[in-house]
């Protein structure tokens, strides 16, 4: 059982090429966007099937996933899979020039393992567009006081 596609969007005060080179810089997008450590486990360090483990915090508990780049256009759009001991989540990313701004559109589709998961993200499904917003916000924050 899939849950619905949640999508955000946000206006980065920044050149396209710059808010992408960000997102796709795979060694620091963990650390920038979710607050997480992570270490590359592919040869290749960005781009299509680069990938990495991931590790955070979920309220007390310590999470760990790993993470697949699985379409890569260069300046329009990533997409990567995350696999998790919950869930396995489909994450894609916009990138559209607008002016001097660049607008990203952030799409997380959930696929929660097992009946339990299943009806906690039927009860979480509300704070996941909260969740989402807060991890663009990072990220925003980050590029733009970069510049």
């Amino acid at each position: 059982m899939k849950s619905p596609t949640q999508t955000i969007e946000a206006r980065f005060n920044a050149p396209l090429e710059e808010v992408f080179k960000e997102f796709s810089n795979f060694e620091t997008f963990p650390k920038n966007f979710h607050g997480a450590t992570s270490q590359i486990t592919s040869a290749n360090r960005t781009g299509l099937r680069t990938q990495w483990k991931q590790q955070e915090l979920e309220g007390t508990e310590k999470a760990e996933s790993l993470y697949e780049v699985i379409e890569f256009r260069e300046n329009e759009l990533i997409r990567m899979t995350s696999v998790d001991p919950r869930s396995f989540d489909t994450l894609t990313f916009h990138f559209k020039r607008q002016g001097n701004e660049t607008q990203v559109v952030f799409e997380l589709l959930v696929e929660p393992k097992g009946f339990a998961n299943k009806m906690l993200m039927a009860v979480l499904k509300g704070a996941l567009k909260g969740i989402m917003t807060e991890e663009m916000t990072r990220m925003k924050t980050h590029i733009e006081s970069n510049l």
